[in-house]
């Protein structure tokens, strides 16, 4: 292929994820509900350049927990290393916003190169690149703001790789197989597991004795590239490390099962159906779905009906994804089912039996590996027909995932403006933390938008992800505020002089120099504080300490310490 028709190609793709991220390219926004995952991500991205710029590896960070700061794992290093240079020139918003747009076009790119591998080149192939880059599931995931789950395009580069090294058993297409898991695994380990466990059934369906030597090869690439940073991630997890930012128990993998289980109807009941009702039993606004699409599966159906024989290896690779993607147990209606008192344990669960510590949550990114397959067979039905016919049939697909799933279109997007007031603490030389107010909006991750903040400030702030007055490093400064002799829930005019003298000694002696050691501002958001109906209470709490605010801004009161 010339090059020609792969600047067509690129440019064909780069339009679509245009289309599929409208109108954030062109809004100055990011991609995410500013209710959940997008602010930590954005701060990661952030993260990264900062500490390079500072000549320093992002592990460890004196930002976070303040005073103390602690040791961090960004989850998304392919993203955050990638995004460096444009982050530097052009800021951090829009080199997130540019990896995203580059995901999703290399997720059409890369599955259009895999049909072609596969069916052969030709027209056809357009279309399993429209159905890879719309998928629902990779809709919804850019929407939650989860950065590091839009990386899907590694899964269907590592089929294509495989296809090739088992076609030529050439070392060099070994080699790039092996780079290619390698990196899939450290852009995902879950995308990396998926798609080691498909193909390493393909290879063993397919066994050549003459495939060892490039296999072993492969696998020490595969293997090599993202351990060291698997070991990092391992090592900044507590309880094992007390110096971790994030301390993470046993008995919260055991809650996530629950939160993130997967209905196998999921995959094929169109509209909203959700596995979890996230906002009734979590108050949360994440959509999760791995669903199918009927065009999809129709066309798929069709041409295993046509070659039978020479898919079945492909329809039982998207099949064994499929059930791995269910997790570790049944679940359906709303709750783990199985025989009496005991769960119905399906395959995933037995991987976790044999690998214990192997915590796996989001059991649906297991999927990703068939709907890549899924999407090849959808290219291939297409084979020999009309350029008309294909762009029909690619435009009912689109509109299925777009319109008739429960990733909602256009995507979710949040503001990336910061109130003016950082931009004057950033310049000032005072080393102490920044504290926002309040550290919660009920079940949301909606404070998490301090974070942004803080890449302007630059000052270290008490929390850590995710945002929370429970997770942070000055659990004694929450407890006052809320306290009833603090804030306005108490009547200060008709307490007693002694409740009086004890509430005056307590700020006297402890509150104020406690909160001057810490902190240089404290910030009390309008927007946030009235979300959770904590206003008067909070700023009655911080005048009764610190007096009236310092300065008061439309969105915000700051008191300077």
């Amino acid at each position: 292929m010339t090059d020609k028709p792969v600047l067509r190609l690129v440019l064909g793709y780069v339009l679509l994820a245009l289309l599929l991220c409208f109108p954030v390219p062109f809004s100055g926004e990011v991609i995410g509900n500013p209710d959940i995952d997008v602010w930590n991500h954005l701060w990661g991205y952030w993260y990264w350049l900062d500490s390079f710029s500072s000549g320093a590896l992002p592990w460890r960070t004196e930002l976070l927990n303040a005073p103390d700061g602690g040791v961090l794992y960004f989850v998304d290093p392919v993203g955050a290393g990638l995004a460096l240079p444009f982050s530097a020139i052009f800021g951090v918003p829009a080199a997130y916003t540019g990896i995203q747009l580059m995901r999703f076009t290399l997720a059409g790119l890369v599955s259009h190169f895999f049909c072609r591998e596969i069916a052969g080149d030709g027209p056809h192939c357009w279309a399993a690149g429209i159905a890879f880059a719309s998928s629902p599931f990779l809709l919804a995931e850019a929407g939650n703001g989860i950065s590091e789950v839009t990386a899907v395009w590694w899964t269907p580069l590592c089929f294509w790789m495989a296809a090739r090294a088992f076609r030529s058993n050439a070392l060099e297409a070994w080699i790039k197989l092996g780079v290619a898991q390698g990196l899939c695994t450290l852009a995902s380990f879950y995308y990396g597991l998926g798609t080691a466990i498909l193909i390493a059934t393909w290879w063993g369906v397919t066994f050549s004795v003459k495939r060892l030597k490039g296999t072993a090869v492969a696998a020490v690439l595969a293997v090599g590239i993202p351990l060291p940073f698997f070991a990092a991630f391992r090592a900044s997890l507590g309880p094992g490390n007390p110096e971790a930012v994030i301390q993470r128990s046993g008995d919260l993998n055991q809650q996530l099962l629950a939160h993130n289980a997967v209905d196998p109807r999921e995959y094929i009941v169109p509209g909203d159906f959700q596995s979890v009702d996230f906002m009734g039993q979590y108050g949360e606004a994440f959509i999760h779905t791995a669903y199918l699409r009927w065009s999809a599966i129709l066309l798929a159906g069709w041409v295993v009906w046509r070659l039978r024989r020479v898919t079945y290896l492909w329809v039982s690779l998207v099949g064994l994804s499929l059930v791995l993607g269910l997790g570790r147990a049944l679940w359906w209606n709303g709750e783990f089912v199985g025989p009496g008192d005991q769960l119905l344990i399906l395959p995933f669960g037995w991987f976790q039996e044999l690998i214990p510590q192997l915590a796996i949550t989001h059991s649906s990114r297991l999927t990703v590996g068939g709907q890549a397959i899924l999407a090849m067979l959808v290219g291939w039905s297409l084979v020999g027909q009309s350029g008309r016919r294909i762009a029909l049939l690619s435009g009912i697909l689109l509109a299925e995932s777009l319109f008739l799933s429960s990733a909602s279109w256009p995507l979710p997007r949040t503001s990336v403006e910061i109130p003016a007031v950082y931009e004057e603490i950033a310049e000032a030389t005072d080393s102490r933390a920044v504290l926002d107010l309040p550290a919660e909006v009920g079940t949301t991750m909606a404070s998490s938008k301090y974070f942004l903040y803080q890449t302007t400030h630059q000052k270290p702030i008490p929390y850590s992800p995710d945002i929370r007055a429970g997770s942070s490093s000055d659990r004694s400064t929450f407890f006052w505020l809320q306290h009833p002799r603090f804030s306005g829930s108490a009547d200060f005019k008709t307490t007693s002089k002694e409740a009086n003298g004890w509430v005056d000694r307590t700020v006297e002696n402890r509150i104020l120099p406690h909160l001057k050691s810490r902190y240089g501002w404290i910030i009390l958001h309008r927007e946030e504080a009235e979300r959770v109906g904590v206003t008067e209470v909070f700023k009655a709490a911080l005048e009764r300490v610190l007096g009236e605010p310092e300065e008061e801004y439309p969105e915000l009161w700051l008191w300077r310490l």
